[in-house]
């Protein structure tokens, strides 16, 4: 069985490739000693949580293969997880089974384990509720000198209206900024505190900020950023607005990720839901309406 064992033995190379070291491949002598059986055991996440949560449970799904896979037999699976009971796993199983009972012939055991990432109840606390249970602490700790909310200390401050974008959509992760004209930090807290306030967006995966805003009193700029977890977004959001030269806006962009890494489209996906929602609140000139209308109407003077 030369052929037979080369397809085991490049889906096993595939699956090595893509689950690193979630996967452990080895050989199990069969009772009559003839040959012998390949055994895959994976250790993975369920689906619903975002790649960085380590310390969460993982499903444990071993698949079983005779040296007649996958030419004539399926592989038999068992699946482990932590946070089921016992019926509702072979319950899980059985359902896998009858998924693939179409399938003989061809090499399943990836599709196996991602029917059962996708299909298996979710663990009981959701990513979402980790995220929001971060936010909070990080806003506990990190802000101890100003309270954050400002409505008590200076009822004066309104929030600036909010003009948020259309949302982008890319392999499962959701993008969407939200502009507003500010004139002080005080203004880009309450614009934050108040997009916060949104269950949604509170519970996006990254609240991404930047905010530039001119100082005519020093004649410089007062500009901060925050990454909120998406490691070097925030500069490259705050970097935009200083190459499109916008003053006195502050941009969130939030994302909800969906359970596929975009490697760098996201830094991508991040600039251009900010560059969309800055031209639909005209702080950027569009490609059709021309002039821009900032808050602030003498910079054209300036500039001529």
């Amino acid at each position: 069985g030369g052929a037979k064992m080369a397809a085991l033995d490049e889906e096993v190379e595939v699956i090595k490739s893509i689950y690193g070291e979630d996967v452990i491949v080895y050989t199990n002598a069969l009772d009559d000693g003839t040959a012998e059986s390949t055994i895959i055991e994976f250790d993975v996440l369920h689906a619903s949580l975002a790649d960085s949560s380590a310390d969460a449970p993982k499903i444990h799904i071993t698949a079983n293969c005779l040296p007649t896979y996958p030419a004539s037999t399926l592989p038999s699976f068992s699946i482990f997880v932590p946070w089921l009971e016992k019926r509702c796993m072979i319950s899980l199983r059985d359902q896998l089974v009858s998924s693939l009972s179409e399938r003989v012939g061809s090499s399943v055991v990836f599709d196996a384990v991602e029917w059962v990432r996708e299909n298996c109840p979710p663990p009981p606390v959701t990513i979402h509720d980790t995220i929001n249970a971060v936010l909070e602490s990080a806003l506990q700790e990190e802000e101890p000198e100003k309270p954050l909310d400002y409505s008590q200390k200076d009822p004066s401050i309104q929030c600036p209206v909010i003009t948020s974008g259309l949302p982008l959509q890319d392999r499962k992760s959701v993008f969407q900024a939200h502009v507003a004209a500010v004139h002080s930090e005080e203004e880009v807290n309450v614009v934050i505190q108040t997009l916060k306030m949104n269950k949604k967006i509170a519970a996006a995966t990254h609240n991404i900020v930047a905010y530039r805003i001119f100082v005519p009193s020093r004649n410089s700029y007062l500009q901060d950023c925050d990454d909120d977890g998406e490691s070097a977004a925030g500069g490259r959001l705050l970097h935009l607005l200083q190459i499109v030269d916008v003053k006195d806006v502050v941009v969130v962009v939030s994302r909800w990720y969906g359970g596929i890494q975009l490697g760098a489209d996201r830094f991508k996906h991040i600039n251009n839901a900010a560059r969309t929602a800055l031209e639909q609140a005209r702080f950027i000139p569009n490609k059709s309406t021309g002039t821009p209308q900032t808050s602030n109407a003498s910079n054209k003077k300036a500039k001529s």
